[in-house]
């Protein structure tokens, strides 16, 4: 335990003595320029109707470019575990981190971290120079991964923690909660020991002889891809290789009060419920509703997120200012915190709760949980001191272990 600190406080110094050379070859380009602009741009006395506009303008563009890197210096190094982590993240994974995803077992792309992350952010200019760099000045990519994360990745935090903390130390409960089918065997479960009140979204067993319609869904899949609406005879139809892979579920109408505001046509409008465990003792709640118009589910592309206040059960729709009075809110929240608890070593969940005639019914939790789609909306769930302190806890449990 005491050469693992060691071991840490000589990173952080390590970190802020690199900082500090960093901030002394600013300051160096700062005075350079500042000279070149004095000797090499026009002046006065020897272009009377010239002014010394290069020497202002060419300084204070430095000077902005200083102080933005000492702003960029103090908040990762004020938080050595963030640093840390992506620098290590980056040196394990190296040539190969654009293509960190995961393949299901159908063969199909499910999570598509690092490169949907940085196309979103900075598009395919944005992938074409991570591409080179990690290729031809890797080094460049390492020293500079932690500016990075902080302003493109500052809502995607939780992904990296998820796949680099969660897999490989538990990769048990990361497929628990990855595998759907896994997930809610085990929640109901839970559910049952705990003699807990909650409602769980029926499984279907598909039959030839039944004509009524099932939901059906990937149980390794994400950010609602492949999902749809068809009769069981149909869903009993399926490929055998195609079956195993998908889940069958009820089809679930929307509460009245719903469906008065998105029509009857409308898939099962859900209650996207975040629920964040960064900080001991301090959990935290988020939420969006989410609303398609036609479809088969309401967590898609050309989908309606509609902010929710939790105190007073609202949900509102930024661009028309429409409100309404959400049904089964206070419920929804308490289950979605309850299934947090099941899982505690996991920072940030996203869990979907469909608001029924009948109650809230609990449909899955998400590890990924989209949540950078929607964060703009819903506001900022986390920050750096909440990441720096999850990493924190994760450092001092492994020193307790060694």
């Amino acid at each position: 335990q005491a050469d693992y600190s060691v071991d840490v406080q000589k990173g952080i110094g390590l970190g802020r003595m690199r900082a500090s050379a960093m901030n002394v070859v600013w300051l160096v380009l700062v005075v350079a320029v500042a000279d070149a602009s004095t000797r090499w741009w026009p002046t006065i006395e020897t272009h009377p109707y010239s002014f010394r506009a290069g020497q202002l303008i060419l300084t204070v563009i430095a000077t902005a470019l200083l102080a933005a890197h000492a702003g960029v210096c103090w908040q990762y190094y004020q938080r050595p575990y963030v640093v840390k982590f992506y620098r290590n993240f980056v040196s394990e994974c190296g040539s190969s981190t654009t293509d960190y995803y995961t393949i299901g077992p159908d063969n199909e792309l499910i999570e598509h971290t690092w490169e949907y992350m940085v196309n979103r952010q900075a598009g395919k200019l944005g992938c074409a120079l991570d591409q080179l760099l990690r290729k031809h000045f890797p080094f460049v990519l390492h020293l500079f991964m932690p500016y990075l994360a902080l302003f493109a990745l500052r809502h995607d935090h939780h992904v990296f923690l998820d796949l680099v903390y969660l897999r490989p130390r538990n990769r048990s409960l990361y497929m628990t909660i990855a595998d759907k089918t896994k997930q809610q065997h085990f929640l109901e479960e839970r559910c049952r020991q705990q003699n807990q009140s909650v409602t769980f979204v029926k499984r279907i067993v598909p039959s030839s002889r039944d004509e009524s319609m099932v939901f059906v869904k990937p149980r390794l899949a994400a950010f609602g891809e492949d999902c749809c609406v068809m009769t069981s005879n149909s869903a009993s139809n399926l490929p055998p290789a195609r079956a195993q892979h998908m889940v069958f579920e009820e089809v679930l109408k929307n509460h009245p009060v719903v469906e008065k505001v998105v029509g009857d046509r409308a898939p099962l409008c859900t209650l996207r419920v975040w629920t964040g465990r960064w900080v001991i003792n301090k959990p935290t709640t988020h939420a969006a509703f989410l609303v398609a118009r036609s479809g088969s589910i309401s967590n898609c592309k050309n989908n309606e997120c509609w902010r929710v206040n939790l105190d007073k059960h609202t949900a509102t729709l930024q661009s028309s200012g429409t409100t309404i009075m959400l049904p089964w809110v206070a419920e929804a929240i308490s289950t979605a915190n309850w299934v947090h608890d099941q899982f505690p070593q996991v920072p940030f969940l996203g869990t979907d709760i469909g608001l029924t005639p009948d109650g809230a019914v609990l449909l899955e939790t998400n590890l990924l949980c989209s949540y950078s789609i929607y964060s703009k909306k819903v506001g900022l769930a986390y920050g750096l001191d909440d990441v720096d302190s999850f990493l924190a806890r994760q450092a001092e449990e492994k020193s307790a272990n060694l």
